[in-house]
């Protein structure tokens, strides 16, 4: 029997069920209707990561020679599936040695290579709605064999996010920047932590031009000058990304890395609209502090959103200058299309900074006058004390987990009156409706009676070793 729900809403329904490891709740809604088992499998089932991290060698190949078997089989369903997201990912144990002809030997050279014993198709044509692409791993370009890099050459037309991770390169920046051109429909292109082990040739200028559509990159723990030059220009760049505290470190203290980034802003000034810097901090910010002393986007005409997303252990480490990066750029154009400013980190900065000035004197320039959105995030801690009306209401044991404190409780209260000392300092920004107050929760829960257990047979034998010790 056929539900009475219009089918063109039963996915955007089901797109809300929460999600689970499991996919429990998107797995039971096939037992409603035989209808909506396709529709709940495509949407619980749209990233494949081949092989696991955390998988041993043996068992990584295995796994891929199972899936290759379900490729070749003639009841295989993965063209039929909705999979928008495909990773590789391999850790090889050792350099290979590139005269060797054990260097070929990887799982993603297993998986590129695979054509049916008809040969009609390939691991690409298996997934005709694939948009995202990921290739991880300490992988060395020559260790790639040449049908391996044709698979990728000619096949993904679909794809438009490509995600390249730990890539190891000799020289091969040219032949790299010709991948990421083989995809025709990519717009996204994310970059991490690509190591370029040539030491003894100097960074050189790609001859190779980047291809020209590309409308968002994400640089994280990148340091090489070879590949940022690469990127150099990206004339529809709508969205660029720097993330990292390695990328940081260097950009602050390698001055032609610096200089090539800064010529990477200046070619992308006229169409840049949103510029995102994201860290976790653990060397005191030093970095942090340094490159954003620097930091010019002066000159960004069509800048819309502008997000510095920096996490640290200690709030002394948060960088203040981020108010100073603010000021430059107010002071250097009047073009008034800045919509967002996101800094979660923001409260932390109330011993550090100069929120009066931030708030009475840079904002109110012609530069913000289009802002819509001062974004900061408070953190909140709670315990299992603070949620005794929720236990109360509904009859929830200690081991259940909660996503937010009682309002009354002391949690509660505490970041309530946090929230309003902060406001007090942005009058102007609270009387325009542009500051914008999230929250991110953190629930401590108790530990268990095996916890408890487990925590006093710890301490028992370690006072029981002590006495016989000390005799």
């Amino acid at each position: 029997m056929s539900p009475s729900i219009p089918p063109e809403l039963i996915p955007l329904i089901l797109a809300h069920i929460s999600w689970d490891s499991k996919h429990k709740s998107l797995n039971r809604c096939a037992l409603v209707c035989r209808d909506w088992t396709i529709i709940s499998r495509r949407i619980a089932f749209n990233k494949l990561y081949i092989t696991g991290q955390s998988l041993s060698r043996k068992q990584r190949t295995q796994k891929v020679s199972r899936f290759l078997q379900l490729c070749g089989s003639p009841y295989e369903t993965f063209s039929k599936s909705r999979v928008h997201t495909l990773e590789f990912l391999e850790w090889p144990r050792y350099h290979p040695d590139p005269e060797s002809p054990e260097k070929h030997k990887l799982d993603v050279n297993k998986l590129l290579e695979w054509v049916s014993t008809d040969r009609k198709k390939n691991l690409s044509s298996l997934f005709p709605n694939l948009k995202r692409l990921e290739i991880i791993g300490t992988i060395y370009w020559y260790s790639l064999s040449n049908l391996a890099k044709n698979a990728l050459h000619d096949g993904f037309t679909t794809v438009t996010e490509l995600k390249v991770a730990y890539l190891r390169l000799e020289d091969e920046c040219d032949e790299f920047i010709n991948l990421i051109n083989s995809f025709p429909s990519l717009k996204s292109l994310d970059l991490c932590g690509i190591y370029n082990f040539s030491f003894l040739s100097p960074p050189k200028t790609s001859m190779v031009v980047l291809n020209p559509d590309i409308e968002r990159i994400a640089i994280d723990s990148l340091s090489e000058i070879d590949v940022f030059r690469t990127l150099i220009p990206t004339p529809r760049l709508k969205t660029l990304q720097l993330e990292g505290h390695v990328l940081f470190e260097e950009l602050a203290g390698v001055d032609e890395l610096r200089l090539v980034a800064e010529e990477l802003l200046r070619s992308v000034s006229s169409t840049l609209e949103t510029f995102i810097c994201k860290a976790f901090c653990f060397n005191g910010g030093i970095a942090l502090f340094s490159y954003l002393s620097i930091l010019d986007l002066s000159g960004m005409t069509n800048l819309q959103r502008l997000e510095f997303d920096f996490r640290s252990f200690k709030p002394s480490y948060y960088p203040s200058s981020v108010i100073d990066v603010l000021d430059r750029v107010s002071r250097s154009s009047d073009s008034a299309h800045l919509q967002v400013i996101n800094i979660p980190f923001l409260p932390e900065l109330s011993e550090a900074a100069n929120f009066l000035k931030l708030d009475a004197v840079i904002l109110r320039r012609p530069y913000f006058s289009s802002l819509r959105e001062l974004k900061c995030q408070f953190s909140c801690d709670f315990t299992i004390k603070d949620v005794s009306r929720q236990r109360k209401r509904k009859y929830k044991r200690k081991s259940q987990w909660y996503t937010k404190p009682d309002e009354d409780s002391m949690a509660g209260k505490a970041l309530q009156e946090r929230i309003r000392e902060f406001k007090a300092v942005f009058p102007w920004c609270e009387k325009r409706g542009v500051l914008v107050v999230d929250v991110e929760y953190s629930y401590d829960p108790p530990i268990s009676f095996k916890g408890k257990m487990a925590s006093t047979a710890r301490r028992a034998v370690y006072r029981l070793r002590r006495w016989v010790r000390l005799g």
